[in-house]
């Protein structure tokens, strides 16, 4: 076969199959149409956990911050009082309850160490609607400690916090200042 014949053959299936794809792609503009979906948007909801220092059970006033308890215990004594947590959140979802301590400062590790923090969800009448959690200061300075409540959109969760100065102790004059901090995590699956 011939050079030029050669050349003529591959420019014959060439052009064979440029035109094939033409009448495909007609073909299928003929028979396809799209359509289009504009303006597509996902938004999140915010949660907002709040906090009342009311020690009744009864309506009260919601912050992010509120001043808390203060005690001047005697060893073996127990200090008690109670606070509100509200879901706030703007979409519907229930938030887990966790807390730590912060701000200690330099207090002295034997205090820290000889404090026991206990939280029990209750209801309004102060009876126990969960099990308590109790902890040593020093393990909610060291991170968050799941407090095993979960509180609904718009709902509040009622807890009593207890604190208890080992009888142990044997430390006079010492005083120590802490923050609590309550962290609502939305609750999977809601």
């Amino acid at each position: 076969m011939s050079r030029s014949l050669s050349r003529r053959l591959m420019f014959s299936v060439m052009i064979i199959i440029a035109w094939f794809g033409l009448i495909a792609e007609g073909a299928h503009a003929l028979i396809t149409d799209t359509a289009t979906l504009t303006g597509n948007s996902i938004s999140t909801g915010s949660t907002d956990l709040q906090i009342s220092n009311s020690q009744s059970g009864s309506s009260t006033t919601f912050a992010d911050s509120r001043t808390g308890f203060s005690y001047f215990l005697n060893p073996g004594e127990t200090g008690e009082s109670y606070f509100l947590l509200k879901n706030a959140s703007s979409s519907n979802t229930m938030l887990d309850i966790d807390v730590a301590a912060g701000n200690a400062g330099d207090s002295s590790l034997d205090l820290i160490f000889a404090i026991m923090l206990e939280f029990t969800p209750v209801d309004s009448a102060g009876l126990a609607t969960g099990q308590p959690i109790s902890r040593h200061l020093q393990e909610y300075i060291a991170g968050h400690i799941n407090l095993g409540a979960t509180i609904d959109k718009g709902k509040t969760q009622r807890f009593k916090a207890r604190v208890i100065l080992s009888p142990l102790v044997n430390l006079a004059n010492l005083s120590i200042n802490y923050d609590l901090v309550f962290t609502g995590t939305q609750h999977v699956g809601s």
